[in-house]
């Protein structure tokens, strides 16, 4: 029985090094049909490059880390449905989100978010958007013409 692996978690492991697994795992075969990667707790402060490979992920977690910014090849993420970007205390852009056209769940809470950008209007699948705990001061001109259900959408000062 050939068994795959397409969840992983590694969450709350500080003896992890983003040198050893995180940058291999995009180059292992097996690991290229992962549906769900957890990364939460981790001290990380970008997502790592290879995640980027993984290209079958519907679903990334990337919480209660220091990351900045939206990694660059977000768009080889073509399946992804699910991002958690929360409690990134550093993050004050999402710059590039626009290329997740079938993201349907979007998490980005407690971050450094003071505005957002047009792109995120262009998200058309989305379906939970959670702004809650940033900075935003005002949101973009199209953003009252998004077709989805606001389940938390806070702009706090």
């Amino acid at each position: 029985m050939n068994e795959e692996v397409t969840h992983l978690v590694v969450n709350f492991c500080p003896w992890l090094r983003t040198g050893s697994l995180l940058l291999r795992i995009g180059a292992a075969e097996h690991a290229r049909r992962l549906t769900e990667l957890h990364l939460s707790h981790l001290n990380l402060d970008r997502v790592p490059p290879a995640v980027t490979s993984l290209r079958m992920m519907t679903s990334l977690d990337v919480s209660h880390n220091n990351i900045e910014q939206l990694p660059e090849r977000l768009g080889r993420l073509s399946n992804l449905r699910r991002l958690d970007m929360s409690s990134n205390l550093t993050l004050k852009f999402l710059d590039g989100i626009g290329v997740l056209t079938w993201l349907e769940s979007l998490d980005a809470s407690g971050n450094a978010l003071d505005e957002l950008e047009e792109e995120l209007t262009s998200l058309h699948w989305l379906q939970h958007l959670d702004l809650s705990d940033n900075n935003l001061r005002n949101l973009p001109d199209d953003f009252g013409q998004l077709r989805f259900v606001l389940d938390y959408v806070t702009a706090t000062k």
